[in-house]
């Protein structure tokens, strides 16, 4: 997908607000904050649903009383809400104020929401079995629906008075920048006038990171070692997992109100490999960015900014840069998100498109933690925290199992 500044098109797709919550901070400022320390916070995961008898995983965690007290305005549907849900409503209702939604009269039915992820409270799940396994008749009867990831939909439409279209999208990893396409494709043809797209914090229980782990998908942390989160490292040993949840919302913007100062949406691209497994395909990359290049009518030379997918492992790192050497991206500064954050798996699209808009606001690049010897030394690397770069023309990558580009 291609988030762009450009004065040329009347009335086109921008984003006028976003949210972000994450083990780096909740809000704007604190992440700004984060982003410039240089370092990041991944410790030994701490909630109870995470490890087992034998685990040792390692992760970044969000800060759950800091999330409460940015929700505690809203009322009773938060009481049995999960952790996912929880952080779903602090990001929209930061993404909301900040466009403004809450001075303007815009009609419920005009507001369409789109939600990046599914199977998301997994470790939500497992702590209330556990918690009634010797006692179900006793389980509460919200149970019955609350369950199912269209429970948050109801959260968030019932919070925000939305009533245009609305629904969950699973795409993987690619969940939350699939649901930002979503939800510019429906203001785009007219569904709405203000399109949602909130990417879900993914919820992991021990039981998923196990699988991880097992498929060799998980970084391995060495005993007495500061774990560092490598991305495109020549170390490179996996994904790491992080907590974090991200809203976007898009409608049109006229490029002539200065005012306005929105982020444009200039095209976007998806191809599906046809490949159950999670190997991934350069080929069905190349196909995405191709198709975003030409829907925004730009070539390679313009981008001069890239967030990539970068998610840790050596064939998913190797193939990416491949790919993008190949369609001659090699020249645009690259970073690495998930060096910060870790992945926050299908959040992971939606939140890096929130850390793409920062940077092109405030006009700096981030760094990337970790990277010390880059598998190919012919990009454009930003190692470290640059100040005062302008970005022009920006392109994030989003890839998910089941070979989703």
């Amino acid at each position: 997908m291609i988030a762009a500044q450009s004065e040329e098109s009347m009335a086109a797709l921008g984003i006028s607000g976003i949210g972000i919550v994450s083990g780096g901070g909740i809000g704007k400022d604190e992440t700004l904050y984060y982003l410039k320390k240089a370092s990041h916070n991944f410790h030994r995961l701490r909630r109870p649903h995470r490890q087992h008898a034998s685990s040792h995983f390692y992760g970044l965690e969000c800060d759950d009383q800091a999330i409460d007290a940015t929700v505690a305005d809203f009322s009773s549907p938060l009481r049995t809400a999960s952790l996912s849900t929880k952080a779903a409503v602090a990001v929209l209702k930061q993404a909301w104020q900040e466009a403004q939604l809450d001075q303007r009269q815009v009609d419920p039915m005009r507001i369409g929401l789109v939600i990046g992820g599914s199977n998301f409270q997994q470790g939500h799940l497992l702590l209330l079995q556990e918690r009634y396994r010797d006692k179900p008749v006793y389980l509460r009867s919200h149970y019955g629906f609350s369950y199912l990831d269209t429970d948050m939909l109801g959260v968030l439409t019932e919070l925000f008075h939305i009533e245009g279209e609305a629904y969950v999208l699973g795409g993987a990893s690619a969940s939350g920048q699939l649901a930002v396409i979503h939800a510019a494709r429906l203001v785009q043809q007219g569904c709405v006038d203000i399109g949602i797209a909130v990417g879900a914090l993914t919820d992991l229980s021990y039981w998923e990171l196990q699988g991880l782990s097992n498929m060799g998908a998980l970084a391995v942390v060495p005993t007495n070692q500061k774990y560092e989160s490598c991305r495109f490292d020549q170390n490179h040993c996996g994904l790491t997992y992080g907590e974090g949840s991200a809203a976007v919302i898009i409608e049109r913007v006229d490029p002539a109100n200065r005012h306005q100062q929105s982020i444009q949406i200039a095209g976007w691209g998806i191809s599906i490999d046809g490949n159950r497994n999670p190997n991934p395909s350069s080929e069905g990359q190349a196909r995405s960015i191709e198709d975003s290049m030409a829907m925004a009518d730009i070539q390679a030379e313009s981008v001069d900014y890239i967030n990539p997918h970068g998610s840790g492992s050596q064939l998913g790192d190797q193939t990416e840069l491949a790919t993008l050497k190949q369609l001659g991206l090699h020249e645009s500064y690259i970073n690495a998100s998930k060096a910060y954050f870790g992945h926050c798996l299908m959040a992971a699209g939606a939140l890096e498109i929130v850390l793409t808009v920062l940077q092109m606001r405030h006009h700096f690049l981030h760094g990337t933690p970790g990277l010390n010897q880059p598998i190919d030394n012919t990009f454009r690397w930003v190692k470290d925290f640059k100040e005062k770069h302008k970005i022009r023309c920006a392109l994030c990558l989003s890839y998910g199992f089941s070979g989703i580009n």
